[in-house]
């Protein structure tokens, strides 16, 4: 379900109205009316993204994201029916990553929901023209550059070579040596040095976005995302 929609919610006629809009444009949706209800279905199979109300029957906005930030990174958006600051901000610093009226039109509403799962990622490869996209990211492999809604990042050509093998094998655990083989082209050689580009990498990343997109392996090597490779349902692949 990595291009599912977790709705939380009291059951209601607005509820109703955009799980009906979320549905027919394609996005695999579940309603709950307790936050705590949750917290199974995210560890066993994550959605993309998970709506929540800030005003619940039961328990706490703000406590169900600081728990759901213990050990998720899904995106978070909460719909506010009453515009407080103070409430808004907390919720930010606890872990949501965006916010939108509970008043929204269905139409308005569904707009915002694509816009937000192009930017959230669900990144596709188009091979045709070399492209890669994730997060908001373009990684241009004939152009041999990087970019982030249309800026460009520096980044040296090692750097790309070693991100562009991670990038090219999504979810797959890859050695140091692996990686410092298909760049250098050598089985031997100083294979610390894999690891001082991918920290250069995750810092020119975590600039833009905080998100982990390289995972540290104990005792075996380096990940990148797979959840990456999902398309956006409702959208066209360009």
């Amino acid at each position: 379900m990595h291009n599912s929609i977790l709705f939380v919610a009291p059951d209601s006629e607005k509820r109703q109205q955009l799980f009906k809009t979320l549905w027919k444009a394609g996005f695999p949706v579940r309603c709950f009316l307790n936050p705590d209800d949750v917290f199974d279905f995210v560890r066993n199979d994550p959605p993309a993204l998970i709506l929540i109300q800030n005003r619940l029957p039961k328990g706490n906005t703000v406590q169900f994201i600081s728990a759901l930030r213990e050990f998720s990174n899904v995106q978070v958006a909460v719909l506010v029916s009453d515009f407080e600051e103070s409430e808004i901000s907390a919720s930010l610093q606890a872990g949501a990553d965006t916010f939108l009226p509970w008043s929204i039109s269905s139409y308005l509403f569904l707009d915002w929901i694509k816009a937000l799962f192009r930017r959230i990622s669900r990144y596709t490869i188009d091979s045709e023209q070399g492209k890669i996209f994730f997060r908001g990211f373009v990684f241009h492999e004939k152009g041999r550059y990087l970019e982030y809604h249309q800026q460009k990042i520096r980044i040296a050509s090692k750097e790309f070579d070693v991100l562009q093998v991670l990038l090219k094998n999504p979810g797959k655990q890859l050695t140091s040596k692996y990686i410092y083989s298909q760049v250098w082209g050598e089985v031997f050689g100083d294979i610390s040095t894999v690891g001082v580009h991918i920290k250069r990498i995750k810092l020119k990343l975590a600039r833009y976005d905080k998100y982990p997109f390289i995972t540290n392996v104990y005792r075996s090597g380096y990940m990148f995302d797979k959840k990456c490779l999902e398309s956006v349902p409702g959208e066209s692949k360009n």
